[in-house]
């Protein structure tokens, strides 16, 4: 069960960060905007 957890847990950051890709390739300004909330957390 845990295996199976940690099995689903990584998939679904996989598909996170392959959409998080798509809105910021498909927006330029988002790309500009986690530039600027990067940049004010540092």
């Amino acid at each position: 069960m845990e295996a199976a957890l940690a099995r689903m847990d990584r998939k679904f950051t996989l598909y996170f960060a392959l959409i998080l890709f798509a809105i910021v390739f498909l927006n330029q300004d988002a790309l500009a905007f986690l530039a600027r909330l990067l940049g004010r957390v540092r």
